[in-house]
C-alpha cells in the first residue's frame, strides 16, 4: 500500500496500523491547528500529516513504541528535529551508515541543534534550555547503552529514533547483502526494562 501511514503500538510486541490521513490530506492545510506553529526548524510549514504524526508521538513522550511509514522526500526529519530541540531531552538517532549519520551532523549544525557532550558534565545541565542529538551508525549503537540509562537516571526525556529501518530489515531477511547490526540488538535489548519513546521510520 503506497498510503502514508503510521503504526501504533498496542503494546511493545504487538502493533496495528492506523492510517494517518490520505496522500491528498498530507499536503498542507494552513486552517488546520499545528503543532508548535507548525513550523519546522528548517522554516517551512508543517503539512497536516506531520502535525498530525508529531501529535501522536508527543501524546506516547515518555513510553511508545511507533513506526512511521512516509514515502521518501516527505520530511521524515522534522519529527528527530523537534525531540532534539525541547528542553531535559535527549535524542539518540541511529542511522544505518555512517554517510547518512555525516549528513545528519552537518544539519544539526545549520539548525543550531546540540550534538556535542563535554566531558564530565552532567546531562542535565547540558540539555536544561534545549535538548541534545546524539548521533550513531547501527554499528556502533550498542556504545549508546549506558548513555541512554544515563539520561534516564537524570531524569532526562529518552527518545529513540531508528531512521531508515528497512536497511535493518532487509539485513534480517539477508536479501541485500547488509551486514546484521548485532550492535542494534544489542542496544535495543539494554533498554527493554525502560520507558522509553521509540520510533523507527
Amino acid at each position: 500500500n503506497s498510503s502514508p501511514s503510521i503504526c501504533s503500538p498496542i503494546s511493545k510486541r504487538q502493533c496495528v496500523t492506523d492510517y494517518a490521513l490520505s496522500s491528498q490530506q498530507a499536503t498542507v492545510q494552513k486552517s488546520k491547528p499545528k503543532l508548535d506553529s507548525g513550523v519546522n526548524p528548517l522554516g517551512y510549514t508543517a503539512s497536516a500529516l506531520q502535525v498530525e504524526t508529531l501529535g501522536k508521538l508527543r501524546s506516547n513522550a515518555m513510553s511508545g513504541r511507533f513506526l512511521v511509514v512516509l514515502p521518501c522526500s516527505s520530511g521524515k526529519s522534522y519529527y528527530y528535529q523537534h525531540f532534539a530541540k525541547q528542553p531535559n531531552t535527549m535524542l539518540i538517532l541511529a542511522q544505518p551508515f555512517v554517510s547518512l549519520v555525516q549528513q545528519s551532523a552537518a544539519d544539526a549544525v545549520k539548525l543550531s541543534i546540540t550534538t556535542k557532550l563535554g566531558a564530565g558534565v552532567p546531562l542535565k545541565s547540558v540539555v536544561s534550555s534545549q535538548g541534545i542529538l546524539v548521533l550513531s551508525s547501527f554499528d556502533r549503537l550498542h556504545h549508546m547503552s549506558t548513555l541512554a540509562k544515563q539520561a534516564i537516571a537524570e531524569g532526562l526525556q529518552l527518545v529513540v529514533c531508528m531512521d531508515e529501518v528497512h536497511a535493518l530489515l532487509d539485513s534480517v531477511e539477508r536479501t541485500n547483502g547488509f551486514r546484521t547490526f548485532q550492535a542494534f540488538w544489542t542496544f535495543m535489548a539494554s533498554l527493554e526494562g525502560y520507558d522509553v519513546l521509540l520510533f523507527a521510520t
